[in-house]
């Protein structure tokens, strides 16, 4: 079992959860913790945060590299009743995009399809979801009071764990300077010590920050009906050619292609010579 409670402690951050944030200095990944814990019935919003992950992941399983306590790294635990949040992983890019810029101003981030968040073309944070049905089987009834939806017997419960990660403090990155941001390199020493408060360090506050944004863009009305306009705001090469690979890691095929937004679902939506596509799966390939 990777979550041993001893080796974590709770930290005093604010959150709209009303969820407990686990902290500890080393683990294997937050997102193997997290899984571990949620078969303890802890709450929507839980968060498990490391300082520095033995074996963490993004998505097809490539390595996140980070260096001890310069980064965010963490699993958000996020429980539902009835039917998942369109385009979750996009939503919670969009969060985080929304977070970071709240550090950075009056710089900008954008999203790119479909689970990371870029500056100036390099990535600064990455999105990893995965879920599980079978881990909340016995926590229906705790779920009945959730802020997210109304209990409904009729549907299995769901639990989603939301890896992030974001370049904070690092300013070297091994082999891929070219293609990674932090805050840090955005802002320098002097724009990383004003953007912190109350000496909260600044992994923490973007933390803070990163929950109050995910948490509107699952309950706020406004934010829900508007996802796609507000994705599509920021959505990384909307409107620009693109080497698109349909089977993602691996893949040697690449379909060259115009970006012209985001389905009803998350979709990839693409121009190409014969006519318009649409993609739930790929990889965009092309970096500047």
């Amino acid at each position: 079992m990777l979550f041993e409670p001893p080796a974590f402690s709770t930290l005093d951050i604010p959150s709209p959860f009303s969820a407990p944030v686990y902290h500890t200095a080393v683990t294997g990944s937050t997102m193997e913790a997290a899984k571990a814990l949620a078969n303890e019935a802890v709450p929507h919003g839980t968060v498990i945060l490391a300082d520095y992950q033995l074996a963490g992941r993004g998505r097809f399983d490539r390595p996140w590299q980070s260096l001890p306590a310069e980064n965010l790294l963490c699993t958000i635990i996020l429980r539902f009743n009835a039917a998942l949040p369109r385009a979750l992983t996009l939503r919670t890019g969009l969060a985080v995009s929304n977070a970071v810029d709240r550090c950075i101003a009056p710089e900008t981030t954008a999203v790119k399809w479909p689970n990371d968040v870029l500056f100036d073309g390099r990535k600064i944070a990455g999105i990893l979801t995965e879920g599980s049905v079978s881990a909340m089987l016995a926590t229906s009834a705790m779920l009945a009071t959730s802020p997210m939806s109304p209990a409904s017997p009729a549907s299995p419960p769901f639990t989603v764990f939301t890896g992030i990660g974001v370049n904070v403090l690092q300013k070297t990155f091994s082999g891929l300077d070219r293609a990674a941001a932090s805050i840090a390199l955005i802002n320098g020493t002097d724009g990383v010590a004003a953007a912190e408060e109350d000496d909260q360090p600044l992994r923490l506050l973007l933390l803070q920050y990163i929950l109050e944004e995910l948490w509107a863009e699952l309950v706020s009305e406004q934010r829900i009906q508007s996802w796609r306009d507000r994705i599509g705001a920021r959505l990384y090469r909307r409107g620009a050619p693109i080497q698109f690979a349909p089977g993602g890691r691996g893949s040697d095929s690449t379909l060259p292609c115009i970006l012209t937004g985001i389905g009803e679902e998350g979709e990839l939506l693409v121009q190409t010579e014969t006519g318009m596509r649409s993609f739930v799966s790929g990889e965009i390939r092309l970096w500047e």
